[in-house]
């Protein structure tokens, strides 16, 4: 959990000063803890979130520029998105598994 007045429900995701903060948050943590694995939203969001929309967004770009960099982290980093599934099948819970 990250409490920062530049990033809270509400704001404006999209803002690049907004993006980069984020990204530079994410590039953080994975270095203080050699985070080598990340599980972020998929770009619906889940509930069509705007911040769950902009969290995947800028993992992925975070994932993409790492490759680029002058610095890259010195261990491979992948990232996994959850699938959004159609909000009756959230509806279901439990039940889902006889769907699913």
């Amino acid at each position: 959990v990250v409490d920062d007045e530049d990033i809270y429900d509400g704001k404006n995701w999209f803002e690049p000063k907004c993006m980069n903060k984020m990204e530079t948050i994410i590039g953080k943590i994975v270095h203080e803890k050699h985070i080598d694995v990340i599980v972020t939203f998929d770009d619906y969001g889940i509930t069509n979130h705007e911040n769950h929309i902009a969290v995947y967004h800028v993992v992925r770009r975070f994932i993409e520029r790492n490759k680029f960099d002058e610095k890259p982290i010195q261990w491979p980093v992948c990232a996994y998105k959850l699938l959004t599934t159609h909000w009756i099948r959230n509806l279901l819970g439990v039940f889902d598994l006889f769907v699913s």
